[in-house]
């Protein structure tokens, strides 16, 4: 598998919500980076192994709260509509 790498210069990010995220798997975190109101990259933690180094990278912008996981959020982070 090949890896994907993108930089985000934190001082452009409005900030961070996360979620939690139910699958077939089970229960598992997902932050959400934000821009300008929108979404830009979504980052779930069930794909990641250093999940710890993530959130200590994310205390360094803005919490904007829990969000739960709705369809019309799921709809909002999809066509990139604001979500405040």
């Amino acid at each position: 598998m090949v890896g994907v790498k993108k930089i985000f210069s934190l001082n452009s990010l409005q900030g961070y919500i996360d979620t939690n995220t139910k699958s077939g798997f089970g229960s598992f975190h997902t932050f959400y980076l934000i821009k300008n109101n929108r979404v830009i990259k979504r980052i779930p933690c069930s794909l990641y192994s250093n999940v710890d180094e993530i959130q200590n990278g994310l205390k360094s912008i803005q919490y904007l709260g829990f969000r739960k996981r709705t369809l019309f959020f799921s709809l909002q982070v999809f066509f990139k509509t604001n979500i405040f």
